[in-house]
């Protein structure tokens, strides 16, 4: 068995493929939250391959785009729940339940910070690393009506 690998810290992260609703498509069952991780430090991504973490490139579709390695995370809540926290420019804490983590799938991030914790996988002779959510503090910038209203009936 591999040796038990640290938790991975990432601050000022970008995410793409939001799901945290968990809904059905071609590459998510229904019921499984995800979203991608970019890691943007070369060197970084070198040594998670080497480690054999699940890294993934997003695909270019015009000479513009430009490609981005990620780390495919799941926010599961079947052992332990993730922490994540949802804090809003004004200064608006929230800590996000399972019930409410989806509100992030369409939110205006400002930055995110989380931690990822590796689980080795050993699965029909595939091996690897797989990232689970177990911490997320995300800013985001609400909408003119949310900033009016904020406090009311709190």
């Amino acid at each position: 068995m591999a040796p038990r690998m640290p938790d991975l810290t990432i601050e000022n992260v970008k995410l793409i493929f939001r799901n945290f609703k968990g809904e059905e498509g071609p590459y998510n069952p229904q019921g499984k939250r995800t979203f991608g991780a970019v890691i943007d430090d070369d060197k970084v991504v070198q040594q998670m391959i080497a480690d054999e973490w699940n890294i993934k490139f997003t695909k270019a579709r015009d000479d513009d785009d430009v490609v981005e390695a990620y780390i495919p995370v799941e926010a599961s809540y079947k052992l332990r729940a993730p922490q994540v926290t949802m804090i809003t420019t004004s200064g608006r804490r929230t800590d996000l339940s399972e019930d409410m983590v989806s509100v992030l799938d369409f939110a205006d991030i400002v930055t995110t910070d989380i931690i990822i914790s590796p689980y080795h996988y050993d699965f029909n002779g595939e091996t690897g690393v797989k990232a689970y959510l177990q911490t997320m503090f995300v800013t985001v910038r609400p909408n003119a009506l949310e900033e009016k209203y904020q406090g009311v009936g709190d």
